[in-house]
């Protein structure tokens, strides 16, 4: 696995999902829009319940991730996928909170804030594709969760 067993477990959950949704789509790579599409499939979650609340659909993305980067011709196997650089610095952020605030602290919605920290990140502009608007939804995670 890509994040280690120490890791918070709201990352690892994310990661686990992300390589599913790219075996899925026949991809050899886990990049961020696997990313944002694990998160999708997590339902129940405050990322997932955030997105959903912006529009944004598991369906609706995995659509789109077919029409901007298709499916593969060859399924990956069970080798470790490697992640892209986007991935690893959604990792990083999410790592170092869960060193700063104890891995029991981060939730879905830390995974995902991160991951909309990167701009240029095909997960972002495939959000503002469907009309969501990412920074908003980020601000939004800022805020308190009702149930805190």
């Amino acid at each position: 696995m890509v994040v280690s067993e120490d890791a918070p477990k709201a990352l690892r959950d994310a990661i686990v999902q992300a390589d599913a949704e790219s075996r899925r789509l026949r991809h050899g790579y886990i990049g961020s829009e696997h990313l944002l599409l694990g998160l999708l499939r997590t339902t129940g979650t405050h990322a997932e319940a955030r997105l959903a609340k912006a529009g944004i659909r598991h369906a609706e993305v995995a659509s789109f991730v077919v029409r901007i980067v298709g499916v593969g011709e060859e399924v990956p196997g069970t080798k470790q996928l490697p992640i892209t650089p986007h991935v690893a610095a959604v990792l990083r952020r999410v790592m170092g909170e869960g060193e700063r605030d104890g891995p029991e602290a981060i939730g879905s919605e830390h995974v995902l804030r991160a991951l909309l920290r990167i701009r240029e990140s095909v997960a972002v502009r495939m959000l503002e594709d469907l009309g969501a608007d990412p920074s908003a939804i980020a601000d939004e995670l800022r805020r308190p969760r009702p149930d805190d």
